[in-house]
């Protein structure tokens, strides 16, 4: 039972990422941020594993990343010293430093 939970999820996490990414990669903030915590976490987790950034997952940083996405006035972030998101007309994009 646990495995198929855990495959439905990470199955709903990868669609959910490919409806709400573009050609580019970069991921629509609003949608984003509209989706359940648990799914958005998933979703932003599959999404840095895609771009293959250094991090360590945890909820305080999940936490720092939805924080910047609903910050109207901050257009960039830098995580680790060695990435940074930018945002830009309701998008967000990852790039490598």
């Amino acid at each position: 039972k646990l495995v198929d939970t855990e495959e439905f999820l990470q199955e709903l996490s990868h669609a959910t990422l490919e409806t709400i990414s573009d050609e580019n990669n970069s991921l629509d903030i609003n949608k984003l941020i509209g989706l359940h915590p648990v799914l958005r976490n998933r979703v932003l987790i599959n999404w840095l594993i895609m771009h293959k950034v250094p991090f360590a997952p945890s909820a305080g940083l999940l936490d720092e990343i939805v924080r910047f996405l609903e910050n109207n006035k901050a257009t960039t972030h830098t995580l680790y010293q060695k990435w940074q998101l930018i945002k830009n007309n309701n998008r967000v994009s990852l790039l490598l430093l």
